[in-house]
């Protein structure tokens, strides 16, 4: 049994329980460490999943900003 099962067996729970603890999960938004670009989108299906790829890299949930912030 896989991981994707249990989740699945959860009714999809698990993976909103964990969104709901991470603000930065919580605003389902990425961006792209490349070019900036962002999109919105469900932080859970993206858990469960896998993220999205842009410029050929999985975008970030970090903004912009927090980035910064981390240097």
């Amino acid at each position: 049994m896989t991981f994707k099962h249990l989740a699945d067996l959860a009714g999809g729970s698990l993976h909103r329980d964990i969104v709901d603890q991470v603000p930065s999960l919580k605003r389902g938004r990425v961006w792209c460490h490349v070019c900036g670009h962002t999109e919105a989108v469900d932080s859970a299906k993206c858990l469960a999943s896998g993220w999205p790829k842009h410029c050929g890299q999985t975008m970030s949930i970090d903004s912009p900003e927090e980035r910064k912030a981390l240097r």
